[in-house]
């Protein structure tokens, strides 16, 4: 992957920043002592709590939830995480990069806690960090379209790298539920759905679900076929820093160390899933104090080269992040941290009112795609950072001209006169962007909630040939 890299490395008592070139040997540009904030570091972990009560706070009959739920929150948060590591001449250095992008290419930000960081620290949200410093114009460092926040966990034995498969190869995906029958009903219905929802992808094959947690089948499945995906859809709670997984009841307890967990998805002898999704699941009494995190350090320590899980729980009909679109990018060989940012860039785009943006966590040992995509489109996607033909960043056309062009799209491209209609009433409804790719996360979410699926699709693909053709500076 194209573009440059910033790494922070924070340990007992230092923060380094290096900067460089993805791929290639980065050079230190800053090395300060950890600043030590006692009051910034309690309201971090005070509003941690707090984010972790939101989907359930959500939810309740108040009727003054906007102001209970501020927006602010996510930022004050980023802030408070900004100022424990980064006031410093590292984070000097960060705003530096963050103001001056480097073209068209990528910028991906790195956050590596050594083993003696204090566990304080490394439990902290990071995906929410905050820079509104000096020239910055307020930016979620984990929310921005051409910036791709992840944790990195270096290995003894070097890392894992990730082995693409060939076109001609199905992607193969192991869904595994591990939650109670009682209570969960609603869950298990959007994991069959979204089961049926990968199976009709190209390039994709859906193995049986195991209902139910049962170690020796995971393991038999992945001795039998082994997996490029599993994805995990389960519950987790404890204390911090011990986390305990449901596990329906086997060895006289429901709750127990996530051990089984990892023995299951890394059997002995059997090729490695490339990647493993730990998708957490809201318990009936309230958020969990613990989440699947914190098992991402252990399963990489197993040569899995990449897991993506969530540090907060996502009611299961809404993790658009690991839904069917999310798959599909994968399939046509985006690679993995571009496929979890642009997931991350919708949901804070469409609900700024929301701590999903933030929930995703992802761990990386080899920030590769898992399939080969054709050499001729290879480059551009890895550039954009985004799902292919999408246009990237910078670019500003106007928003007039953007409704204007995708009218005129519609007039052109959609036999329905009807839907037409309803097409036109829409894009003339929208507060649209100067900015193509803006507008384009905004047509791509349409996209996925239209009526008429057929439909949608001419249109979409239409209206996305006009944004690259905007960004590209030949209209408008």
């Amino acid at each position: 992957m194209s573009g440059f890299e910033f790494g922070i490395t924070i340990s007992a008592e230092w923060v380094v920043g290096t900067f460089g070139p993805v791929g290639a040997d980065k050079q230190e540009v800053a090395r300060e002592r950890l600043p030590e904030d006692k009051l910034v570091l309690d309201t971090a972990l005070l509003l941690d709590e707090w984010l972790n009560q939101w989907d359930r706070i959500e939810r309740s009959p108040l009727s003054n939830l906007d102001r209970i739920l501020s927006p602010k929150t996510f930022r004050i948060i980023g802030a408070h995480l900004w100022r424990l590591i980064l006031r410093n001449k590292v984070g000097g250095e960060l705003e530096r990069v963050l103001c001056e992008p480097q073209g068209d290419v990528p910028l991906r930000v790195l956050i590596n806690f050594t083993d003696n960081a204090k566990p304080k620290l490394k439990g902290l949200p990071w995906e929410f960090l905050y820079c509104d410093a000096a020239g910055v114009d307020g930016v979620f460092v984990a929310a921005e379209t051409n910036l791709l926040l992840t944790r990195y966990v270096p290995l003894a034995g070097g890392r894992t790298p990730i082995d693409a498969t060939d076109r001609h190869e199905k992607l193969r995906v192991l869904l595994i539920v591990a939650l109670p029958k009682k209570g969960f009903g609603q869950a298990r219905y959007d994991v069959t759905m979204l089961t049926a929802g990968i199976g009709e992808i190209a390039g994709i094959e859906v193995l049986p679900p195991v209902q139910d947690w049962d170690q020796h089948a995971i393991q038999e499945t992945l001795r039998q076929t082994p997996c490029h995906i599993v994805h995990v859809v389960g519950l987790c709670k404890g204390e911090p820093g011990e986390p305990k997984i449901y596990l329906g009841g086997q060895n006289g307890s429901r709750w127990q160390d996530p051990k089984p967990l990892i023995d299951a998805l890394t059997p002995v002898g059997v090729e490695r899933p490339r990647l493993v999704i730990l998708q957490l699941c809201e318990l009936e009494d309230g958020d969990a104090d613990e989440n699947f995190e914190r098992l991402a350090p252990d399963l990489m320590r197993r040569q899995i080269p990449a897991v993506l899980a969530m540090q907060y729980p996502m009611p299961t009909d809404d993790a658009d992040w690991v839904g069917v679109d999310f798959y599909r990018q994968l399939a046509e060989g985006t690679p993995i941290g571009a496929a979890v940012q642009v997931s991350r860039n919708s949901l804070y785009r469409l609900d700024q009112l929301n701590r999903r943006f933030g929930t995703p966590v992802l761990y990386l040992q080899d920030d590769g795609a898992l399939v080969r995509p054709p050499a001729a489109v290879q480059q551009p996607m890895a550039d954009a950072l985004s799902i292919p033909g999408a246009p990237s960043r910078p670019s500003r056309v106007n928003a007039a001209a953007i409704g204007r062009r995708l009218r005129a799209v519609i007039d052109i491209e959609t036999p329905d006169e009807a839907g037409a209609a309803r097409y036109k009433e829409w894009v003339s409804s929208v507060s649209w962007p100067d900015d193509p790719q803006d507008a384009w996360l905004i047509v791509h979410e349409r996209s996925r909630s239209d009526v008429d699926p057929d439909q949608a699709k001419r249109v979409y693909e239409e209206l996305m040939k006009a944004l690259v053709t905007m960004r590209e500076g030949h209209d408008g």
